[in-house]
């Protein structure tokens, strides 16, 4: 013997339940019909930043390497000093600064590409164990958002021992 089905209405309560949570599952399970965006921010800390990078100096009255970790004494070498702006900085200069134990302004050549020739960069004695020199017009160069430039240096270590360089964006 069959058992007839009842027939008795399901409450108005029951029936939102049942209602709102297919709808919460639908919604949950619903198929993605586009691409995910997604995106990270990287926000300098600073208006400038600053990377070593390689330069070419085959048009620069020689093909130099790069500066290696261990140069050789007496040796020229390339280095590449990007300046990016990140936002208005103003007037800036790098300032050039190495460190070495009894370091005197002999110890080392840097020089700077100056669109024709190869120009020294004038270091001054610290009297703390390092030398110092800048590198840029007196009034600086203007730093603006978007400024990417790479300078070209030459640099030869005239003495042995270990040395410690910074370069660091100043205001002029």
């Amino acid at each position: 013997m069959k058992k007839k089905a009842s027939k008795r209405p399901l409450p108005v309560g029951a029936l939102l339940a049942l209602v709102l949570g297919m709808s919460m599952v639908a919604a949950g399970a619903g198929l993605v019909l586009s691409n995910v965006l997604t995106w990270n921010n990287n926000v300098p800390e600073n208006a400038i930043t600053l990377t070593r990078v390689d330069v070419n100096t085959s048009a620069m009255g020689g093909d130099y390497s790069d500066l290696p970790d261990s140069p050789v004494k007496g040796m020229a070498y390339d280095l590449g000093v990007r300046i990016v702006g990140n936002q208005d900085a103003g007037m800036a200069k790098l300032q050039y600064t190495v460190s070495k134990g009894g370091i005197d302004e002999t110890n080392l050549t840097v020089e700077f590409w100056n669109v024709t020739a190869w120009e020294n960069l004038t270091f001054t004695d610290n009297g703390d164990g390092s030398i110092v020199a800048y590198y840029g017009p007196d009034a600086g160069f203007d730093v603006v958002m978007g400024y990417d430039v790479t300078v070209a240096f030459r640099v030869t270590m005239n003495a042995s021992g270990d040395y410690t360089t910074e370069v660091v964006a100043v205001s002029a």
